[in-house]
């Protein structure tokens, strides 16, 4: 099961944490599973975040769809590192 890994840094954690939690629902229509959000102890808005998903076709698919939306959630975009292992 392969893993996608962002790493990211936020303009507001709490407004980007908001957002993720509202897209629950996307995760699961993509066969996202065990979402993890783990945070820089030295910078609360420098995440890292990982989740698993069944297939690597539809990993790739889901990191496409959340580029479309990250500027608006948050992200500073100059910052995203994304994997799939």
């Amino acid at each position: 099961m392969p893993t996608i890994i962002f790493q990211e840094h936020v303009r507001d954690y709490s407004a980007w944490r908001s957002g993720f939690d509202g897209n629950e629902g996307q995760r699961a229509e993509f066969g996202c599973t065990n979402s993890r959000v783990y945070r820089n102890v030295d910078n609360e808005n420098d995440l890292l975040i990982m989740v698993d998903i069944a297939e690597e076709p539809r990993a790739r698919e889901f990191v496409e769809a959340v580029r479309k939306v990250q500027e608006a959630a948050g992200v500073i975009m100059s910052t995203v590192s994304v994997r799939i292992v």
